[in-house]
């Protein structure tokens, strides 16, 4: 690394360059949660010798969800449900009945709570802390709740992404979003005396005086304040996951990274995320077809979804272009986040310029929800020139296991899939705690029978990537990556061959830990990229695993560049389904 080596703009990945970009509620979020105190819950745990052996003690949240308490809710008809993103752990208790009838929008009502997370009965502690806000939420059956749990400040504002997370999962009214005053109450403080805090009307305008604006909420008469459309986050979410360790292990080197090649291609999208605050902005249409995009909105159902269509390729629509369909939310609850999903995967839209493909964004945040992701094809399939024997498919980490989901659920429209900043191996939901992102027997037998071209690209600071040394990790990752293989339809390895590939003398092989029929160490934008193959039962290399040293969770280009290079080689018979190789 040269500490002084530079590029243009390379201060974009500076705090500076995003003053202003976040929302005007952030300083009362933070002075709640910097001082919060750790409250007598009234909660009990049951007699466990070890908590973290539990049956009922879930890996994803490192939490114990008591199937009694859970049930306690569901009959009085609320859905509770524990949640993990970003390291960051919340809890969100829905009616039943909006499940059913998501067009009907309720209030929500968010609530920070400072409690030790790394006590698995943290969630219990929760709900019988809140036990009266559950009671008056069973009683009018009309809001929603989602207490955001942490026992440290959450400088890296997590939590947006956690109300982004919400508020599509949940029927949430975006016009009624409310933030619990309680602790501020609590503490005797006006809001005028919380610092840096300034209140702003919808059109971004000062109230001078904020304590005016104090709400109350429900039959508990909640103090609250009206923060719908002040969360949300302009800021990068490529940057934010560069610029902490939260998602990244001590492996990654922060420095190193911002002075190498990849910040450099990265700070490109940065630069138009820091320019644009919504698709809706002036100047962002013409800054996509002064690239040679033809950029347009569509709705499937209500849900918003977005195309990049080369401009040439709509004079010449006898030539059908490959699409890739791109998992990355665009929905209304952030309008930057349609800005962010293009910055994250921004050197796709320069392979789509450059007349390559055609790029679709969509993303829900369930398996089921992921389904109208069909219905979008169809409509572009309608308006564009797409070659439907060649529609790929991607995304990057909760979304890459949504893609690996949908594309075993359609394989008759995609012809290889490409799942980014997740593992090779594949958990059961028993191991992981979390059904969306781990891969359940009856999954893996069903993808077991498809044949399906797919890459998976990581970055060796993120967890899971590398064999570990510990003998008996070892063992389960091995098990792990035997259900890889078992979902590729590729021979089985036994785990004494497994662990010989530590050995091996090829550097890919060896650092990937896995026997691979084809490997070899790359050299780009500054860093080693390992990349090896493994041939299926019918003889083809159509599982490729990639990971990359020094690089955080997020897509980088030459993550892109890789998969795309994989993924053009494929087409997929329309009528026998059958996987066909391109020249």
């Amino acid at each position: 690394m040269n500490k002084y080596y530079n590029y243009p703009d390379s201060d974009i990945w500076q705090s500076h360059r995003w003053q202003g970009k976040i929302g005007c509620a952030d300083p009362l979020v933070q002075w709640i949660e910097t001082h919060g105190k750790l409250s007598e819950t009234g909660f009990v745990p049951p007699v466990c010798d070890d908590p973290h052996r539990h049956p009922h003690y879930r890996e994803k949240t490192h939490g114990i969800d008591l199937p009694e308490i859970v049930q306690y809710w569901a009959d009085r008809g609320i859905r509770y449900t524990s949640l993990e993103q970003g390291r960051q752990d919340w809890i969100s208790m829905v009616p039943e009945k909006a499940f059913s009838d998501r067009s009907r929008k309720l209030p929500l009502l968010v609530s920070f709570f400072h409690e030790d997370t790394l006590d698995p009965w943290y969630t219990m502690k929760t709900m019988s802390y809140y036990r009266k806000y559950n009671e008056m939420l069973a009683v009018s059956q009309d809001f929603i709740i989602v207490y955001v749990v942490s026992s440290r400040v959450d400088t890296d504002r997590i939590y947006i992404n956690l109300m982004q997370e919400a508020c599509i999962l949940y029927p949430v009214d975006l016009n009624r979003i409310y933030l619990d005053l309680s602790p501020v109450a609590a503490a005797g403080m006006k809001l005028k005396d919380i610092p840096g805090f300034v209140y702003k009307d919808k059109d971004g305008h000062e109230i001078e005086d904020p304590d005016a604006c104090i709400e109350r909420f429900g039959s508990l008469n909640l103090p609250v304040i009206d923060i719908s459309g002040r969360w949300g986050n302009a800021d990068s979410l490529s940057r934010g996951l560069v610029m902490t360790y939260r998602m990244n292990d001590g492996r990654f080197d922060r420095e190193w990274f911002l002075h190498s090649g990849v910040a450099r291609r990265s700070s490109e999208g940065l630069l138009m995320e820091n320019r644009f605050l919504s698709v809706d902005d002036e100047g962002f249409g013409e800054y996509w077809n002064h690239m040679g995009l033809l950029f347009e909105e569509g709705e499937a159902r209500g849900e918003r979804w977005l195309a990049f269509v080369p401009k040439q390729a709509m004079e010449e629509p006898q030539k059908k272009l490959p699409a890739v369909m791109l998992m990355q939310e665009v929905y209304h609850g952030n309008e930057h986040l349609a800005v962010t999903s293009l910055s994250y995967f921004y050197e796709y839209m320069h392979i789509a310029a450059q007349g390559e493909c055609i790029l679709l964004f969509f993303a829900m945040e369930d398996w089921d929800s992921n389904d109208l992701f069909v219905d979008v094809l169809q409509e572009a399939e309608n308006k564009y020139p797409i070659d439907s024997t060649r529609v790929y498919i991607t995304g990057h980490s909760h979304d890459g296991c949504f893609t690996f989901e949908f594309a075993r659920r359609h394989p008759d429209i995609i012809a290889a899939a490409a799942t980014l900043g997740n593992s090779g191996i594949l958990m059961p939901p028993e191991v992981s705690g979390d059904k969306f992102l781990s891969v359940g027997d009856d999954r893996l037998e069903s993808m077991s029978r498809i044949d399906m071209p797919m890459i998976v690209a990581n970055a060796m600071s993120e967890g899971h990537v590398v064999a570990p040394d510990d003998p008996e990790q070892f063992a389960s990752w091995a098990r792990f990556w035997q259900r890889r293989l078992t979902a590729s339809r590729c021979p089985m390895k036994t785990p004494e061959e497994i662990r010989a590939a530590r050995y091996s003398k090829n550097k890919a092989e060896r650092i990937l830990g896995f026997p691979a029929d084809y490997a070899e160490t790359i050299w780009a934008d500054g860093a080693e990229h390992y990349m090896a193959d493994v041939t299926n039962v019918d003889g083809n290399r159509h599982l490729r695993i990639v990971t990359s040293e020094n690089m955080p969770h997020t897509v980088t280009p030459f993550m892109i560049d890789i998969t795309w290079n994989f993924l053009r080689r494929f087409s997929r018979d329309q009528e026998t389904g059958e996987i066909i190789e391109l020249q």
